[in-house]
């Protein structure tokens, strides 16, 4: 979805138009005959550019326990947000998702090449503090409609994302859909529908927890009809299915609240929210918890990452140390991808 200082998740819940029409088509299969020659693959690793564009896959898959090595003060506060080098396009480029190790990157973006207006793209680099090389379209999650907010699972073998393309039944404006690989290093297979999930309006920016007593499905909800988005719970794992949502109560507010990211022990939840007592648009808050029995309380707006624009949370690092978010706080009415380090 295309965000600048209103979102089109706003312009859909509150009817006030986007500059991007909202379409589906007969079919959402990834080999439409929109994409390019390659998009009919089954895994995005049938592409050689992909392949060359991905280091870190060359090597074993880094486990998640591996990165929680704190290199930071946990309880300091985060520095200002700084430009991901490297993946930032100018025509609008959001939603950043990394694997654990942060050496390879999904986002969604609006460039020039993008054949469904947003299309999900993805980038490597060599270390945690290198530039990222040359993003690549992923064809196999990427269609002739908006495909965006890619979110890894912290295993690396689930995508969850966010999309206008038709739904095999029901559906509405925009949906959330999961692609599956077998392991961190192999590609994706086409995105399925979460029906489970899905209402006639809005629904997306999904993320999973894994922590144990907590495996789940955060993602925000707005119903036609609805003003608001909130923030919503489904129960359940990419293999067993996901049960009826619910809402996060002692979060949610009258305003939008959208853009749920976890902490890797989910017990800190980062989010987007309009609420009183932020800086813009939206802003950045975060919400604690005890253990994953409890609910979510005391969200706090994370001021030291906040601008007087639009600024959403898209992934935290295992070890707390590093928030990657969507920010348009240039005034150019484009999104960016920032990262804010805690000092």
């Amino acid at each position: 979805m295309r965000w600048k200082t209103t979102s089109c998740w706003l312009a859909v819940t509150l009817s006030i138009g986007c500059s991007q029409p909202i379409s589906h088509g007969p079919d959402s299969s990834v080999g439409d005959a929109a994409l390019d020659s390659s998009a009919s693959d089954a895994s995005a690793d049938a592409l050689p550019s992909l392949d060359a564009a991905r280091p870190s896959d060359a090597s074993p898959a880094l486990d998640v326990r591996d990165a929680m090595t704190a290199r930071c003060d946990p309880a300091a506060p985060f520095g200002a947000p700084t430009l991901v080098a490297g993946v930032n396009s100018g025509s609008g480029d959001e939603a950043a998702s990394l694997s654990a190790d942060e050496r390879t990157i999904w986002f969604g973006s609006w460039r020039a090449e993008a054949v469904g207006g947003d299309d999900i793209y993805t980038a490597s680099r060599e270390n945690a503090d290198a530039v990222f090389g040359i993003p690549v379209r992923v064809d196999v999650l990427s269609s002739s409609y908006e495909d965006g907010i890619p979110q890894l699972s912290r295993d690396g073998t689930t995508m969850v994302l966010t999309s206008t393309r038709a739904a095999p039944s029901g559906g509405g404006l925009y949906d959330v859909w999961l692609a599956v690989r077998t392991s961190p290093v192999s590609g994706f297979e086409p995105p399925s529908f979460v029906a489970s999930v899905s209402t006639d309006g809005v629904d997306g920016s999904g993320t999973l927890s894994e922590a144990p007593g907590d495996e789940a499905l955060y993602y925000a909800q707005s119903p036609l009809g609805v003003v608001a988005a909130d923030l919503m719970r489904a129960a359940g794992t990419p293999d067993t299915g996901f049960g009826t949502p619910v809402p996060l109560t002692s979060v949610n507010s009258p305003s939008n609240d959208t853009d749920p990211v976890l902490s890797a022990d989910a017990l800190t939840l980062f989010f987007a929210s309009e609420r009183a007592g932020g800086l813009g648009a939206l802003d950045v808050w975060v919400a604690t918890r005890g253990n994953t029995s409890e609910s979510f309380a005391g969200a706090t707006p994370v001021t030291s990452v906040n601008s007087a624009q639009v600024d959403r949370p898209s992934w935290v690092s295992p070890d707390g140390c590093r928030l990657y978010l969507t920010s348009d706080r240039t005034g150019s009415a484009m999104n960016d991808i920032y990262v804010a380090t805690r000092e």
